[in-house]
């Protein structure tokens, strides 16, 4: 995997309004989500909000633990990405 800088990332968003959000539970379980409700909200500092739903596993897992990692796929793997 690349680290890419904040601002560089604006390249891969756009024209993808897609993401997968990574989150982790107590126990350090790894889980995946498609994340299409999120948004920029400052430059400086750096911040994205998003949105998960009550019902899903990361959404427990973001109440135990509230540090994840956002990932925008780039064109290659946009199509696996969506199985997500």
């Amino acid at each position: 995997m690349e680290n890419v800088e904040f601002f560089e990332t604006l390249k891969y968003i756009a024209p993808h309004p897609y993401a997968l959000l990574v989150t982790h539970d107590k126990n350090s379980k790894n889980n995946v989500m498609g994340l299409s409700w999120f948004m920029f909200c400052s430059f400086s500092p750096p911040l994205i909000a998003i949105s998960v739903g009550e019902s899903r596993a990361s959404y427990k897992n973001l109440m135990e633990n509230p540090e994840f990692t956002i990932c925008f796929p780039s064109s290659e793997i946009e199509e696996k990405a969506m199985q997500c």
